[in-house]
């Protein structure tokens, strides 16, 4: 987790955003002077914006504390803000947009407690408090930066506040992450997907086939403590060939219908192969989520 301390630190997408409207000074007013350019009424929302944070935050130094997040798992740590807030019983006085001309919401499936589907804000400003601290959290993705944050700010009498905010936000997305034990397609980012149900009896192959799979896949990632006691690494492949038809999906949907809650199951997306970071991005995935069997396809 990167902390940083700086007094605006917070608000900075707001100035890069003004900082970017000032370098255009254009006047787009038609011949009557009665319209008012597009940037400058941006600007003049964004530092309303910026008012009402100073405002609510309150005079006097500030301090800071974020969480970097990768890309992957940005969704992740927005959820895991949103989690913190609800159990640690803060308020939410008000959201306010970032990047965006309005606050950005995401409908993502978690199957968390029995909820499939939750509105996670991925792109705003959050002030909460509680009593008399007062809070801002902000989410969002930095294009200068390509960084992905989750930022909390205050002024400098609640910085313990703040630094045990950002912490309980990295502790829940580490230890609760909702990807871990699922059905998992990693394309651009990551999503829980349903794969369909397909039982080993229903897959039409050698029953001594279907065993020596069953045995190298689930198998034998249900024995990894013995692996490790014997010093043997938990690694392996197996190659599933031949003609469309034979049963090479049927057996993966079989293997990840058997993996249950202990097994993360990745599903990678053919076309993201030839991007250069995809391969290193989806095994620190498959390590992350552990253990974890990957389909390639």
């Amino acid at each position: 987790m990167e902390q940083t301390s700086t007094e605006q630190e917070l608000i900075q997408p707001i100035d890069n955003t003004i900082n970017a409207f000032d370098e255009d000074d254009e006047d787009d007013e038609d011949e009557d002077g009665a319209f008012e350019p597009e940037y400058k009424q941006n600007l003049k929302e964004v530092r309303e914006i910026k008012g009402i944070i100073g405002r609510f935050i309150g005079k006097g130094p500030r301090n800071n504390a974020s969480v970097i997040s990768r890309g992957y798992y940005f969704e992740l740590y927005c959820w895991a803000a949103g989690l913190h807030i609800e159990r640690d019983e803060w308020e939410i006085v008000q959201v306010l947009r970032c990047y965006y001309q309005s606050p950005i919401y995401e409908t993502i499936r978690t199957d968390v407690n029995g909820i499939t589907n939750e509105q996670v804000l991925t792109d705003g400003h959050m002030l909460i408090r509680k009593g008399d601290i007062r809070l801002v959290v902000s989410v969002y993705h930095s294009d200068e930066t390509d960084k992905y944050i989750v930022n909390v700010e205050g002024t400098i009498d609640f910085k313990d506040e703040i630094q045990s905010f950002a912490e309980a936000v990295k502790d829940i997305a580490t230890k609760e992450n909702f990807y871990r034990g699922k059905n998992v397609a990693f394309s651009y980012d990551l999503h829980i997907i349903d794969a369909g149900f397909r039982s080993w009896e229903s897959v039409i192959l050698p029953q001594e086939m279907k065993t020596d799979i069953r045995a190298n896949t689930i198998g034998f990632l249900a024995h990894n403590d013995t692996w490790a006691r014997f010093g043997i690494p938990s690694k392996r492949g197996v190659i599933f060939a031949g003609e469309p038809g034979t049963g090479k999906t049927a057996l993966c949907k079989a293997i990840m219908n058997e993996s249950g809650e202990k097994i993360t199951c990745l599903v990678t997306n053919a076309y993201d192969l030839e991007r250069s970071y995809y391969i290193s991005a989806l095994y620190e995935i498959a390590r992350d989520l552990s253990p974890s069997i990957v389909f390639i396809e």
